[in-house]
């Protein structure tokens, strides 16, 4: 939890980018050029509408971070043990991005984390890499730009083997 809070802090004071160290860039994203204030991932479909907090872009000082922020150290400080507190960022960080009204949101970009045989047709070069000596094997889940007309390409792959419900060894 103390870490969900580090990561949302940081990048409210500082902004910048957060990468979970199981994510292997493939493609960067220009968010300079393309005036991105926030961006995050939405989990694949079927897993509650939560974001994946495991890659995040914001400006600093965001609303969006700052009510998740809020909601997560509520959250701390009440104790929470329930089921929800071991999904303390990624449902916190979607409800904030639900209580900030789209004029305060600025530019945000969501991306989509999705498993690579769904999507094999619109990827058709996308290979699922291979180890190297010393790092986990990547799953096929792949990170892409779902905007119509946005780049066809996978900018990332999520997770790897071990991963709990998504990648399972």
């Amino acid at each position: 939890f103390k870490a969900d809070i580090c990561r949302i802090a940081v990048l409210f004071l500082e902004g910048g980018y957060y990468f979970d160290t199981d994510l292997r860039v493939v493609a960067p994203i220009d968010f300079d050029s393309l005036q991105v204030e926030f961006s995050t991932v939405r989990e694949p479909d079927g897993h509650t509408g939560r974001f994946f907090q495991a890659f995040l872009a914001s400006r600093p000082g965001h609303p969006i971070l700052a009510a998740a922020l809020s909601a997560m150290l509520q959250s701390y400080t009440r104790g929470n043990t329930t089921a929800k507190a071991y999904l303390l960022g990624p449902a916190t960080l979607r409800e904030a991005y639900d209580s900030v009204h789209e004029a305060q949101r600025g530019e945000v970009l969501l991306l989509q984390e999705a498993r690579l045989e769904d999507h094999k047709r619109r990827f058709p070069a996308a290979e699922r890499p291979k180890p190297q000596i010393g790092e986990g094997i990547s799953c096929n889940y792949i990170v892409y730009d779902p905007r119509v007309g946005g780049p066809k390409r996978v900018h990332f792959f999520s997770r790897i083997v071990g991963a709990g419900e998504y990648c399972p060894r």
